[in-house]
């Protein structure tokens, strides 16, 4: 499990950029949920930084998560 996630964590650095947050192209594919949408992303923090996510709270779903 390590392994896949390491090779999971460098194809998004490769297909997606540093500090970009996209819906996944490859988690349905490889045992997400067909019915649940993945976003994914790597980042480069610097250790005065923090990473700040906003987004619109769903308003009709069973749970979410990031």
């Amino acid at each position: 499990m390590i392994n896949f996630d390491i090779d999971l964590a460098r194809y998004y650095r490769s297909h997606h950029g540093i500090n970009v947050l996209e819906q996944s192209k490859v988690v349905g594919g490889i045992g997400g949920l067909t019915n649940q949408i993945y976003f994914d992303g790597t980042y480069e923090i610097k250790d005065d930084e923090t990473l700040i996510s906003e987004t619109t709270v769903p308003t009709k779903c069973l749970y979410w998560s990031i």
